[in-house]
């Protein structure tokens, strides 16, 4: 129905040159809910890769369109931007669930700068924005892709640090739903063909 609070669920992340590698979304500094991670308790012959569904703090309602939202606005230590900065020197993407419909999306991007001398600069950063593209048919969820924006993205790398002993980053997302005619019965074959990241 219209408004009904649809979860996100968060499932893992590592490193896209290695599927077999995974950690649990929030051993990076990621948003957490208000009330604490809880954990999804998984139904009979549901199996997630072995990892477990913990929630989100993402408030996606049905059918509800939102244009940028605030989802937290940590200030990172050190430590955590080291971690961020590991993941994104690594091509570290995340997974998560939405309707049990599998999302994927990069948590940053690297850019590298040529210098004088053939030298080369490594720039890294942190993608701080994420949009959710929903598609339904009726009642029934049907696709969700998930984008980030380039343009809107946290520099962590070394020497923008180098004098700071903490960064303070604002996370958002934004919602955009809109119909679609494939059924319900047909919404998982456009999984059957992806390999087990299909990170776009």
């Amino acid at each position: 129905a219209q408004d009904e609070q649809v979860p996100l669920y968060a499932n893992k992340v590592g490193p896209f040159s290695n599927p077999s590698v995974t950690y649990e979304y929030y051993d990076l500094p990621f948003c957490k809910p208000d009330g604490g991670i809880k954990y999804k308790t998984l139904g009979l012959g549901e199996v997630v890769d072995a990892n477990r569904l913990a929630n989100t703090p993402y408030d996606i309602k049905f059918l509800t369109n939102y244009e940028r939202k605030v989802l937290c606005n940590p200030t990172l230590s050190k430590e955590e931007i080291e971690a961020l900065r590991k993941a994104v020197k690594d091509d570290w993407y995340f997974q998560m669930f939405f309707d049990d419909l599998p999302l994927w999306g990069f948590i940053g991007k690297v850019e590298k700068t040529l210098l004088s001398k053939g030298a080369q600069e490594y720039k890294y950063y942190l993608f701080t924005h994420i949009h959710f593209e929903i598609h339904y048919n009726g009642d029934y969820i049907i696709e969700i892709n998930v984008s980030t924006d380039p343009a809107q993205a946290a520099d962590i790398s070394e020497d923008k640090l180098k004098d700071q002993s903490s960064l303070q980053v604002e996370f958002t997302y934004s919602v955009k739903w809109s119909s679609i005619g494939t059924p319900f019965e047909k919404r998982l074959q456009r999984y059957e063909k992806f390999p087990k990241n299909p990170v776009h």
